[in-house]
């Protein structure tokens, strides 16, 4: 083989591996691309109010509200501190989502948090091949505390929150199906890994209920570099859903580095 060649095969080898990383696949390649489920979809939508606390106390109560809109889920959940937790951290948090109810892809996430000093907001457009975020972060005069970010994120498997729970709940769900998500936060990816674990009844300060439980069994987060490294401050999470028509969230325990974080149904 002449120089020339072996020159050219290694600068189109070198263009195969630049191609290959610019892709994202370097951090997604091991999400779920299963289809859309048989599941019946939400096509009546449902609305659920939830208690919110750490270490079992309450400390927020949030709002979940799914509407069929078309051809689209449009998606809206609310979270407001309360008490003495509002005290130490006031925090009014407003998220909106459409979904495509034919795919269960998102569209467009648009998130709004008011803090007791500022003012945080963040908008996510899904194009089918990438998620574009911006964030804003406003001082309470209305000044930029920082400029606005901008950035990119190329993948065709991201899900917001939202998508991602209707996507599973599309799902036979049987016992030991294990799903891997890439999921906006919004503002940046994380990849988590679930597990159906058992269908049982749990006890909720409502009454007892048949319910489907999955484990979050590994949490990463995507850096601005694009890879995907494993999070420390996550110790474990559990997630149980309605084991009915509306697989409505039921229950989600989450144990961080500061304790125990819970949201149940009232």
């Amino acid at each position: 083989m002449s120089f020339a060649r072996l020159h050219a095969g290694c600068r189109a080898s070198l263009a195969l591996i630049v191609a290959f990383a610019c892709t994202g696949a370097a951090w997604d390649a091991g999400v779920t691309r299963a289809p859309v489920g048989t599941f019946p979809p939400l096509d009546r939508g449902l609305s659920a109010t939830y208690r919110v606390g750490w270490g079992g106390v309450a400390a927020a109560r949030a709002k979940l509200e799914i509407k069929r809109n078309g051809s689209n889920f449009e998606v809206q959940a609310t979270t407001v501190t309360q008490g003495a937790a509002r005290v130490l951290f006031s925090l009014d948090a407003n998220l909106k989502s459409t979904v495509a109810a034919n795919t269960l892809r998102p569209i467009l996430t648009a998130q709004d948090e008011e803090r007791s000093n500022r003012t945080i907001r963040e908008r996510v457009r899904f194009t089918g091949q990438s998620a574009e975020r911006w964030r804003l972060v406003l001082n309470k005069s209305g000044d930029e505390f920082k400029p606005a970010e901008r950035k990119t994120y190329a993948s065709e498997v991201l899900h917001d929150f939202f998508s991602a729970y209707l996507f599973l709940r599309s799902q036979t769900l049987a016992d030991s199906e294990s799903y891997t998500l890439a999921v906006m936060s919004p503002s940046v990816p994380y990849i988590l890994t679930m597990t159906v674990r058992a269908h049982e009844e749990i006890a909720l300060r409502s009454g007892k209920m048949r319910a489907i439980r999955f484990s979050v069994d590994a949490v990463s987060k995507v850096g601005d570099e694009g890879v995907a490294r494993p999070q420390k401050k996550f110790r474990r999470a559990t997630v149980w859903v309605a084991d009915d028509a509306s697989r409505r969230i039921l229950r989600v325990e989450s144990q961080v580095f500061i304790g125990s974080v819970f949201l149940e149904i009232d």
